[in-house]
């Protein structure tokens, strides 16, 4: 036999030989060891004696189990609400220790008096379009100056830039979650001024 090709199944020829030993154990406790006269007890011995049995019933019951594990939490993000304008606090929407979803409202300002200012300027907003026309009107029949059009325009311009700003400040009165998650704490209560 070729040494390279003994090489080249050496291991499949191990396994082999390895398994024709253990059979051949195997075999060889069967074929060499008679059983014992006592083990042999004619089948209707067996059958005649009789054994005690206990019974027992069992019924399923829902079993309830507590793991307690040791750690610390970080939470993902945290922010820091706080109001953007003035004002008294109106009512809470969540309470500490709770859970907020995106949108929920934390905190209502008293929006009274922000509805009022939002009203005056759109009154001033319609009376400064009223001027506006007017004037250019008058512009085209030569009795308003180009100075007067223009600072009828830049009021007008203001008006409008002051209705912007009473329906942002109006929005203000309201904080809400900017994103799911627990209020930790809050440092204000229904009443306090803001």
């Amino acid at each position: 036999m070729n040494l390279g090709k003994f090489e080249k199944y050496r291991s499949w020829l191990l396994s082999a030989a390895i398994a024709t030993g253990v059979a051949l154990w195997l075999l060889s406790g069967m074929i060499g060891n008679p059983e014992p006269a006592a083990d042999k007890q004619p089948a209707t011995a067996a059958a005649t004696s009789q054994s005690s049995v206990r019974v027992r019933t069992q019924s399923a019951e829902e079993v309830q189990r507590t793991i307690v594990v040791n750690g610390k939490t970080a939470p993902a993000r945290i922010v820091q609400l706080s109001a953007e304008t003035d004002g008294r606090v109106m009512s809470i929407g969540v309470e500490r220790g709770n859970s907020a979803a995106r949108g929920d409202l934390i905190v209502r300002l008293d929006a009274r008096d922000r509805g009022a200012r939002l009203a005056q300027a759109k009154a001033l907003l319609k009376q400064r379009e009223v001027e506006y026309e007017a004037r250019e009107k008058l512009k085209s029949s030569s009795y308003v100056s180009e100075a007067q059009l223009q600072e009828a325009i830049a009021s007008l311009e203001a008006a409008r830039t002051e209705v912007m700003r009473a329906e942002l400040d109006l929005g203000y009165m309201t904080i809400r979650a900017p994103f799911d998650g627990a209020l930790q704490s809050r440092s204000v209560e229904q009443g306090d001024f803001v």
